[in-house]
């Protein structure tokens, strides 16, 4: 089942919060974590990710937090994806790992099928999220 973790859901809902605030308003974690029930520790690894691609700025010190570093137009949940749990992978095909590798019949359709899925989650900008648009015609 194709499914997004749960850090992953922590982080959008954290971007998706962010961007709700007038521009260069800085959010500490304790308000994301306390507005959505997301365990702080949990939270606060998640937006170290968000920080260290990025997509989010970490401001230190007594009035500290969170901002956007982009536009939600120009953040895809692929790149989300990518950051919170590594590259879109739905077959482990092409590692080296499977002993069927050679024999399979299905490595092909399944790795299309993978480049697809990945090509469809990184052109989803997460200003979709906000707008509640249909993120493609005849699709979901």
């Amino acid at each position: 089942m194709l499914k997004l973790g749960r850090k992953v859901e922590y982080a959008l809902m954290s971007i998706i919060h962010i961007s709700d605030l007038e521009a260069d308003t800085i959010v500490c974690s304790r308000e994301i974590s306390d507005a959505y029930k997301i365990p702080p520790e949990v939270l606060c690894k998640v937006l170290q990710c968000l920080t260290k691609a990025e997509i989010i700025t970490s401001i230190q010190g007594i009035k500290g937090g969170y901002k956007l570093e982009h536009s939600l137009d120009d953040i895809t949940i692929g790149q989300v994806i990518d950051v919170i749990e590594g590259p879109l992978s739905i077959t482990p095909c092409n590692c080296g790992d499977c002993e069927r590798e050679d024999s399979c019949n299905i490595k092909n359709p399944v790795l299309e099928f993978q480049d697809q899925l990945q090509d469809f989650v990184y052109s989803i900008p997460l200003s979709s999220f906000k707008n509640k648009q249909p993120l493609a015609e005849g699709v979901i």
